[in-house]
């Protein structure tokens, strides 16, 4: 008996064995050749969407008015840490013309849950910028975004609770706060995480990790940690062999950025004749850069270079 041949409506051939399937939403007689490709095709769709699902890729629920708005945010934010990476400048300094125009947006993203709003938010009720000064209000906004792990945020609250000021002291939330934050590469912590360790102050005194942390901030042009590695050098702290090239050549990259303290040290290193050749002149150079930002070392030094006449330039 000849099997009854049917017409199949994708590949338009005479077949037999066509079936009807409506339950994936595709309606007509198909082959059973066509019907397995299709039916293969629409499982590995639902496959990687519910793959999707899985792993947190969802549609995205935002009006385009708050993507714009988060874009912002997220701009300014980058401004912000790019302008104090160094840790040499001060981010209020940047902040601070900008908060009046900006408060209301960083305020509704805070609000919406955006965690760079959050620590914008945060940053603006410390300094009273945009909005009055709030303790309360920044501790609750760096909290907030410290809890969705933004880095800043939890650098800002590890120093809350190691200072204990404005919040209950808790040194432990503070080391792990703060190593989190280092661990996420955040200059700034790692820069704190490695003094911590060289002082023991919240954290068991461990020079050689202590080293490690500098470094990794150093190595990202935080000034301050530049400096520290360089007296690390210059002493043999943290199993570093004592190296005078090595620490003059991390006190000029940090007083080149700016660090007043290193551009004092880099100014006795010229000054004694012990870590480079007796320079003066450059001596007094460094000298005076560190004393015009306010370094009372170099202040003490400039004045005993006009009242002895040393260097030829006071």
């Amino acid at each position: 008996m000849q099997a009854i041949k049917f017409l199949c409506s994708k590949c338009k051939l005479p077949c037999s064995g066509a079936v009807n399937i409506v339950s994936l939403g595709v309606r007509g007689e198909r082959c059973t050749k066509t019907l397995r490709a299709q039916t293969s095709i629409t499982l590995r769709v639902i496959l990687l969407c519910t793959l999707a699902f899985s792993f947190g890729c969802r549609p995205s629920r935002q009006t385009p008015q708050q993507a714009s708005s988060d874009s912002i945010v997220a701009e300014d934010f980058r401004a912000l840490t790019a302008y104090t990476r160094s840790g040499v400048k001060k981010g209020s300094d940047l902040l601070r013309p900008l908060a009046p125009s900006r408060i209301a947006l960083w305020s509704q993203a805070a609000r919406n849950g955006n965690p760079e709003g959050q620590y914008l938010l945060g940053y603006c009720y410390i300094h009273g910028m945009g909005v009055e000064s709030n303790t309360s209000e920044s501790v609750k906004w760096f909290q907030a975004a410290s809890n969705q792990n933004q880095p800043d945020a939890q650098l800002a609250m590890a120093r809350r609770y190691a200072q204990g000021k404005e919040i209950t002291k808790d040194t432990s939330e503070a080391l792990r706060l703060a190593t989190a934050a280092a661990t996420a590469g955040l200059p700034q912590a790692q820069y704190a995480l490695g003094a911590s360790c060289l002082s023991g102050d919240i954290v068991t005194k461990n020079p050689e990790e202590g080293v490690k942390w500098l470094r990794k901030a150093a190595d990202q042009g935080h000034a301050a940690a530049q400096r520290r590695l360089g007296y690390c050098y210059e002493d043999g702290i943290g199993g570093l062999p004592k190296s005078n090239a090595e620490a003059v050549g991390w006190y000029r990259s940090a007083s080149e950025l700016g660090d007043a303290s290193a551009q004092f040290m880099l100014g006795m290193c010229y000054f004694g004749g012990k870590m480079l050749p007796e320079d003066l002149a450059q001596a007094i150079q460094w000298f005076k850069k560190a004393a015009e930002l306010g370094d009372n070392d170099a202040i003490v030094m400039v004045g005993d270079c006009y009242f002895n006449g040393w260097g030829g330039q006071c």
